[in-house]
């Protein structure tokens, strides 16, 4: 199977390569013959596929890459870091040759979760991509299972429900300020376990809800994330590549997201 891929600009496609500059790349389009699938580029806007679509430079193939999408059921009890961590990194997971894959961007996580949490989480190499979707002010949807410290009777339950729908005040908590939060969509599976659905990425947001609720996190799991849904047979740690009616759902949602906060990403896969 291919990997799922974007349909990005010509220009974006050789300047993420490293191939030109945004500067030369009217130089090349000008003074030499650039050719996609066989036939002349004359714009630098041209939506093709690296990977998939031939791009040949003065009758020479050029090896373009194509970005890297992963879905992982990430685990509980690792950090979402490249770095020094304080627990295991979940880098550790992946085959070392997809860290730093020539050609292209460092392999990062779109977003990050804590290291408690478990669930769905996205990989790439598309700086672009990642940024769209996973930027505070980007609206995208997603959708965590909750376990909650104290059960919660049903009266209480609809009381919850539409403190979510509404907005709700979350206190400070290691240098995030107070705020009042986006309306989310709650619903009850038992009377301690939830799906919560929020649109934005403040710090230990889906925490500091049921905190100013009065109650507590006890386990938390992301189910979705833009309209990709965890691949359930994924065991905790497993990974695979993105599927293409998979990459299209995220890359509606980064579309979706680049128009509010004025930002250009790939197009649709």
């Amino acid at each position: 199977m291919q990997p799922a891929q974007f349909t990005e600009r010509l220009e974006d496609v050789l300047v993420r390569r490293k191939i030109a500059s945004y500067r030369s790349v009217r130089n090349l389009l000008r003074r030499h013959e650039l050719m996609v699938n066989g036939v002349r580029a004359v714009s630098k806007a041209l939506p093709v596929r690296a990977g998939r679509d031939e791009i040949a430079l003065d009758g020479r193939t050029l090896e373009i890459p194509p970005d890297i999408y992963l879905m992982m059921n990430k685990p509980g009890g690792y950090e979402c870091s490249h770095g020094e961590c304080r627990y295991k990194s979940i880098f550790s997971l992946l085959p070392p040759e997809l860290l730093h894959p020539e050609y292209l961007g460092v392999l990062h996580t779109v977003g990050r979760l804590d290291v408690d949490t478990e669930g769905l989480l996205v990989f790439t190499t598309n700086g672009t991509f990642s940024r769209a979707l996973a930027l505070p002010d980007s609206h995208v949807e997603k959708t965590y299972r909750v376990r909650l410290r104290d059960p919660v009777p049903a009266p209480l339950q609809a009381a919850y429900t539409a403190s979510c729908a509404a907005g709700v005040h979350i206190a400070a908590e290691r240098g995030a300020p107070a705020a009042d939060t986006r309306p989310s969509v709650l619903r009850w599976l038992s009377a301690d376990c939830c799906e919560l659905t929020v649109t934005e990425g403040k710090y230990h947001e889906v925490k500091r809800i049921f905190a100013a609720l009065g109650n507590a996190v006890v386990h938390l799991a992301r189910l979705s994330l833009g309209g990709l849904s965890l691949d359930e047979s994924l065991l905790p740690g497993a990974v695979r590549p993105l599927r293409d009616d998979e990459l299209c759902l995220l890359s509606a949602a980064a579309r979706t997201s680049s128009k509010l906060s004025g930002n250009t990403v790939a197009g649709q896969a």
